[in-house]
């Protein structure tokens, strides 16, 4: 499969996709399916980091329809999304714009890094815990 899926941690909390080369819809909605599968298969929050090789491009055809769906059916555990390679302006437009004409209620963020990428999961994760800290003592 040219998009390689993995857990990015033993603790399970974080699913990673790389898109290193040409792929297909067929392997996308195949790769969508497994990460759904993955974060529906624990009980706790799964956050998700994807690292775009900035010289591959999409498939041919309309990708609306795959990442409509991917979004659609994410269990309801699935946490941060993070794209890492989309640090040229043109590519940060593209997902800005998905993710806004998709409505995704998924909070997501770009990093210029896979390490800034879990960093940045890391800080979300710790400043929810502080304020649920917070929400508890009230």
């Amino acid at each position: 499969m040219t998009i390689h899926i993995e857990w990015d941690n033993a603790e399970r909390t974080i699913v990673r996709a790389e898109f290193n080369d040409p792929y297909t819809w067929d392997e996308y909605d195949a790769a969508s399916s497994k990460i759904r599968d993955m974060v529906a298969g624990v009980s706790h929050r799964v956050d998700m980091i994807t690292l775009l090789n900035p010289k591959i491009s999409q498939p041919p055809g309309n990708g609306f329809p795959h990442y409509r769906r991917t979004m659609l059916q994410m269990p309801p555990n699935f946490g941060l999304f993070v794209s890492v390679g989309a640090g040229n302006p043109v590519a940060r437009m593209i997902m800005s714009t998905l993710i806004k004409v998709l409505r995704m209620k998924t909070p997501s963020a770009f990093a210029n890094s896979l390490e800034d990428a879990r960093a940045l999961i890391a800080q979300c994760r710790a400043a929810e815990s502080a304020q649920a800290a917070v929400v508890g003592n009230s």
